[in-house]
């Protein structure tokens, strides 16, 4: 048999010292449990399995219903655990788990005839507190197709945002990139224009007066020149005390 869970069912009849491993509330589930409980639900299905793994399909039927018993419908376990759950179900699976449970232990078909709701009471309270309060237990309302659709919308906004943010850093490295070359631009076109006003522009031009040589005095008052200068010396000369 494939399935983990009916493969424990069958080795907990066989060995029976496995209860208390089996029936530990910290122990994890054993997978399959949903087909475990469609085999007991379905007796054209029992009898197949049992022809087919040479057992009587009341003996099969007793063995998984046993172990139904003895591990998930036990008192101190968890509202998930008594449905056979684990949090990573939905509540699509919750529903299907609850009526399977129902189907097997009916008050028709119970086998505590004094109590035919012992374990229907479990059954009923453990769907009511997980379906008033599914956050509680680490799932939502959404069904599976339901929640694979959230989660591919999830991821497509989150490329959506990298690509964003990829197309952002792109344009910001451009921005700078022409930037810089137009500051560098801007500095070269000053220095060179700088240059080019300093080699154009001219000195400032001073204008000296030029004295006339004495070659271009005219000849008549030549003589009137060097009379004033002789007397000019002399007068200097004679101003100047001996000691």
């Amino acid at each position: 048999m494939k399935s983990e869970a009916i493969r424990c069912a069958i080795k907990l009849y066989s060995e029976p010292t496995l209860l208390a491993r089996f029936s530990d509330p910290f122990r994890q589930l054993p997978r399959g449990i949903t087909e475990l409980l469609r085999l007991v639900s379905s007796d054209k299905a029992l009898k197949k399995i049992s022809a087919l793994n040479h057992l009587h399909a009341d003996l099969l039927k007793t063995i998984l219903i046993n172990y139904i018993q003895v591990v998930l419908l036990r008192e101190e376990n968890s509202d998930l655990r008594k449905l056979g759950l684990t949090h990573s179900a939905d509540l699509s699976q919750c529903k299907l788990h609850y009526k399977l449970l129902m189907n097997i232990f009916h008050p028709d078909k119970a086998q505590h005839k004094t109590n035919p709701h012992y374990y229907t009471q479990f059954i009923s309270r453990a769907y009511k507190n997980i379906k008033s309060n599914p956050q509680s237990f680490n799932f939502t309302k959404t069904s599976l197709p339901h929640r694979a659709s959230t989660i591919q919308k999830q991821s497509n906004a989150q490329l959506n945002s990298n690509k964003t943010r990829s197309k952002l850093r792109n344009a910001s490295s451009l921005i700078k990139k022409h930037l810089t070359k137009s500051i560098l631009s801007l500095f070269l076109l000053t220095i060179f224009t700088t240059i080019f006003l300093l080699l154009n522009t001219s000195p400032p031009q001073f204008t000296v007066k030029k004295t006339a040589p004495i070659d271009s005095i005219p000849s008549n008052q030549t003589s009137k020149v060097i009379d004033t200068i002789d007397k000019t010396s002399t007068e200097l000369l004679s101003s100047i005390k001996t000691p």
